[in-house]
């Protein structure tokens, strides 16, 4: 029996999270992306070239990096980085699988003779094996790929490189405030059209969509800027109620600085800012009876809510993934993790779901159900329903004691 051996294609960086270091294996021929501890990435470098097996691992370990670790350990972790991918499929694991042994002979003539076809072999067999998602979670968020928009962003880099620069953050900025200004000396009157533009619906909803994918495509577009790169945009339903989009801009991984990776998280909201301002300026200079701008009040509501959701602490959304960036330390929300930024990020949780979020779902209450009554309230329970989901997990477990 042939020693494990790690695939070929495998790329990999190091970073530093919570205080220690660690590696991040990225797969492309699958997408996937894992994070490795130090043992972990040692084994899997001990098995790069097929010719140690996995009895001599502990020795091979203790040779090159002075790690003591026992057979038992080594075999785990072998196991775990068979489990992600990580290692070659050989032609005992095909017929563990259930493969033909036509097949399982073929797997093994390439290993020897064509690596190229043996790689891709593999690969369609691990899709093959990969494990069915749960309904119930494939139900919270229906994907439906549109295209790879990697020669959309090639194009739109000029306007990524303008787009984040530093000056040009600084004018948006001024320009958000202004508009800010705008909305509170008419807000009366912003409220009264707001109502209005809302009583089209399929006209807001058209609008949200479109202010969703630009949203998705400035988390592209600032990955695509800063090195990475983004093969996946496509639309979503989440919970069956909630059109949406993504972009699957999981290779900021590989970006260097924490501050990047902290801009690609927060570049859809940064995005809506800009829509959010441009339209707030198209509504105060036009005419209430215009379709132009209906779309800007509807460019307001959609931005506005996005940003309300986003920016939630307690969502594993844009502004959750920043501050993970930011402050260096993943999974916040987890008891067991300990330090001053989490002490401060759950007291602004508890500032956030204590104050800010009552009193915005208050008025949103009183807005919709005023407005548009039962239709209203509908759309308010479903909105209270995805923003407040984390709190009512959180109260469940407590109470049951976990």
């Amino acid at each position: 029996m042939r020693p494990p051996r790690a695939r070929e294609d495998l790329e990999v960086c190091e970073r530093e999270i919570d205080g220690r270091q660690v590696y991040v294996v990225r797969v492309p021929a699958l997408s996937q992306y894992h994070q490795l501890g130090a043992l972990a990435f040692a084994v899997l470098e001990a098995l790069e070239d097929g010719k140690v097996a996995v009895g001599d691992l502990p020795r091979e370990l203790s040779r090159r990096h002075g790690i003591r670790v026992s057979l038992v350990e080594v075999g785990r972790i072998v196991g775990e980085l068979e489990r992600m991918a990580l290692l070659e499929v050989t032609p005992a694991a095909a017929e563990a699988h259930g493969e033909r042994p036509l097949l399982c002979a073929e797997l093994g003539r390439l290993r020897d003779c064509d690596r190229q076809s043996y790689l891709q072999l593999q690969t369609g067999l691990l899709r093959k094996w990969r494990p069915q998602v749960p309904l119930a979670a494939r139900m919270r968020r229906l994907r439906v790929r549109l295209f790879d928009p990697t020669s959309i962003l090639e194009r739109l880099a000029p306007v990524g490189r303008l787009l984040f620069a530093r000056r040009t953050l600084i004018v948006a900025a001024a320009v958000a405030l202004f508009a800010l200004g705008i909305q509170l000396e008419q807000a009366a009157r912003l409220k009264l059209e707001m109502g209005n533009a809302l009583a089209h619906p399929l006209l807001f909803l058209a609008v949200a969509l479109v202010v969703t994918l630009l949203h998705e495509l400035g988390h592209g577009l600032a990955c695509h800027t800063y090195g990475g790169r983004v093969h996946d945009l496509g639309v979503m339903l989440m919970y069956l109620v909630i059109p949406a989009a993504y972009c699957d801009v999981s290779d900021a991984h590989f970006i260097e600085g924490r501050w990047r990776r902290a801009v690609v998280a927060l570049a859809g909201c940064y995005v809506n800012v800009i829509l959010w301002a441009l339209a707030t300026l198209c509504w105060r200079v036009l005419a209430p009876e215009l379709l132009l701008t209906r779309i800007a009040l509807a460019v307001i509501g959609a931005t506005s809510v996005s940003l309300f959701l986003n920016l939630n602490p307690l969502l594993p959304l844009d502004g959750y993934y920043a501050l993970e960036e930011l402050v260096g330390v993943q999974n916040l929300r987890q008891k067991n993790v300990r330090g001053g930024w989490v002490r401060l990020y759950r007291w602004c949780s508890t500032l956030y779901v204590g104050v800010i979020v009552p009193l915005a779902m208050l008025h949103l209450f009183r807005f919709l159900v005023g407005r548009f009554r039962l239709v209203g309230l509908l759309g308010f329970l479903v909105l209270a329903g995805v923003s407040l989901r984390p709190l009512g997990l959180r109260a469940w477990r407590w109470v049951m004691g976990s």
